[in-house]
């Protein structure tokens, strides 16, 4: 329990600029203990955290413009989750996926919430790692081939930016190669399928060949399960 003499010198740590501080400041703030709550304060030393590249701190900040009543702004909120999920923190996915899950501050994309959901079911947490195989199995549709997909890929996608993007090729790889799986291609994913392909013709290649030959071993192994 933080105290008053507790608040005092992290508040001075703080305003030296330690980012563990700053975080640990604002949930102090946040949560009215050793000083008066104060939300809006708890957000301002977030932030500031967050801008160190403070993934805990980033993630707290899009808590508070998620839920907060007043301080309420859905794209903020994805904005911070986003720069923690790229920064592996494995929360900050599953918040920003369901965000996309239910297009609050993003256009709304169930293949992007599944894939952010699919890495973070890799956490090392088992906490985290099974209510983010709980936001999967509410989409059951996907979550078997995004499991293979990241199993497949981990290993070849060393940061998760790189890993998400290629869960997220998976995704538009299984719907567009692979249309007698028996599903219609979302309109959604057929435009990004367009869109790499009109990169990849001008020259910018997004997926190289090492990701689509993981694709071709995700689905494969991902159509041997399903028999």
């Amino acid at each position: 329990m933080i105290d008053y003499d507790g608040v005092h010198w992290l508040e001075k740590a703080a305003k030296a600029g330690y980012a563990k501080a700053q975080d640990a400041l604002g949930r102090a703030y946040h949560q009215g203990v050793g000083v008066r709550q104060d939300r809006k304060e708890a957000l301002r030393w977030f932030r500031l955290a967050g801008e160190q590249g403070h993934p805990v701190a980033q993630t707290n900040a899009g808590v508070i413009y998620e839920r907060d009543f007043y301080l309420c702004d859905y794209e903020l909120a994805a904005r911070w989750y986003e720069r923690a999920a790229k920064a592996g923190y494995a929360p900050a996915m599953i918040h920003l996926g369901d965000l996309y899950q239910f297009g609050e501050g993003v256009p709304r994309s169930f293949t992007i919430a599944q894939s952010w959901y699919a890495v973070a079911s890799k956490s090392d947490d088992p906490k985290i790692a099974g209510r983010a195989r709980e936001r999967m199995r509410a989409g059951m549709a996907r979550s078997l081939e995004l499991d293979v997909a990241v199993f497949c890929l981990g290993d070849r996608f060393p940061t998760p930016g790189q890993l998400f993007d290629a869960v997220i090729a998976a995704g538009i790889a299984e719907k567009v190669l692979y249309p007698d799986a028996g599903r219609a291609v979302d309109p959604d994913l057929q435009a990004a399928y367009d869109e790499i392909d009109r990169t990849n013709r001008a020259g910018q290649q997004r997926w190289n060949d090492l990701a689509m030959d993981g694709l071709t071993m995700a689905h494969d192994d991902a159509r041997r399960r399903r028999r």
